[in-house]
């Protein structure tokens, strides 16, 4: 008689949902940095887009996130420059990627030319 499968095994992987989400590799202080990271952490995870090198940049994220919420609250003087790290850890983690289209919508109209071979230049 087989055996039933059990979740976690080679044969069945829980649902992402199910699965426990790596923590943040540096300590966050501020509640603001914990529910950024855990905010798009989850969005990745569940997408399975957190790679090794994805919660890495996660964590950095949060980490800047958190050290300016820490800054404010204790109200110092924020720097430019925060912000600038703040937008590369961002990009690092490729977010604009995930919402990108494939393929052309249904309802786009077809291109006129595109069965002619040549560019639509008049």
């Amino acid at each position: 008689m087989a055996k039933p499968a059990q979740v976690g095994s080679a044969d069945v992987l829980a649902h992402p949902g199910f699965r426990k989400f790596p923590a943040c590799l540096y300590p966050l202080s501020s509640d603001e940095g914990r529910k950024e990271y855990a905010t798009v952490g989850r969005v990745l995870y569940n997408l399975g887009y957190l790679t090794l090198d994805k919660h890495r940049a996660l964590s950095e994220y949060a980490a800047q996130v958190d050290a300016l919420h820490n800054a404010i609250a204790k109200d110092l003087p924020i720097r430019a420059s925060r912000f600038d790290q703040i937008k590369r850890a961002r990009k690092a983690l490729g977010l604009d990627e995930l919402d990108k289209p494939i393929a052309a919508p249904e309802d786009a109209p077809p291109n006129k030319f595109s069965r002619a071979g040549f560019s639509a230049r008049r």
